[in-house]
């Protein structure tokens, strides 16, 4: 399925039209709204790198203590009301 935007010819034109038509102010107004929305293009691209570096820092983390892995095997398994693997 082609998702490509087909715009007409002439809106290229229609658009600079417009623009000269507006105030200076209102030309200023459509040039933040559009720097606005590169920069946030660009923060969101940022911003998801991030995320995946917190949540991976967050959720898959090391275990930060003097246990050793044995001692806490152990202690999961005494809290542990199921003694056998459970079968699926």
């Amino acid at each position: 399925m082609d998702t490509t935007i087909k715009f007409p010819s002439n809106l290229p034109s229609d658009f600079v039209r417009l623009l000269l038509s507006m105030s200076d102010r209102m030309k200023l107004y459509v040039i933040k709204l559009l720097t606005d929305s590169m920069l946030k293009s660009e923060k969101d691209a940022t911003d998801d790198k991030n995320y995946t570096e917190r949540m991976l820092k967050k959720h898959a983390g090391s275990w930060n203590g003097e246990e050793s892995t044995d001692d806490l095997m152990n202690k999961i398994r005494e809290n542990s009301s199921t003694r056998e693997p459970l079968i699926f």
